[in-house]
């Protein structure tokens, strides 16, 4: 009996790592779930009451030259020192223009490579405070949402089933 559930536990594992490479290898899809409400109402972050945000999934292997204005992107950029992991939309693209770009904020055209990202609530770090994004700091692309964020909510005491 021993031997069944040992071996039915190496199974699970191996099945487990195989799937796991072939999910995040291969496809080059993974998971995120945001710590703020900064893309609300498109993705749920964590309520008030500790509830529990959307599941973003994420593909990490897409085309560079099907990034259009609108498209949900994941980035990882330095702000005040610190390595963040954000999804925003896509505001603007390479040759776009925009009104505030570079040191002096003036109005430019966006250069090849660089994209502005804009959050949909007005209290989230995008591109108004960090400038234009470098094409190698966006690291996917947001597939679809799973809005667990609207539907998931924590019991309290009181709530009636």
């Amino acid at each position: 009996m021993m031997k069944r559930v040992l071996c039915a536990v190496c199974v699970c594992l191996v099945v487990g790592v195989w799937g796991y490479w072939l999910v995040v290898g291969v496809l080059g899809v993974q998971f995120f779930m945001p710590g703020t409400g900064t893309m609300e109402p498109s993705i749920f972050g964590p309520s008030v009451a500790g509830g529990v945000g959307d599941i973003v999934v994420l593909r990490t292997r897409f085309s560079v030259k099907h990034l259009r204005r609108g498209d949900l992107v994941w980035a990882q950029v330095n702000y005040r020192g610190q390595e963040i992991d954000m999804i925003r939309r896509v505001a603007a693209c390479p040759g776009d223009v925009w009104p505030n770009i570079g040191e002096v904020r003036s109005p430019g055209t966006i250069p090849e490579g660089k994209y502005m990202l804009a959050a949909d609530a007005t209290n989230g770090v995008d591109s108004r405070q960090l400038g234009a994004i470098d094409l190698s700091q966006v690291k996917g692309k947001v597939a679809f949402v799973v809005p667990t964020g609207k539907l998931v909510r924590p019991l309290t005491s009181g709530t009636k089933l």
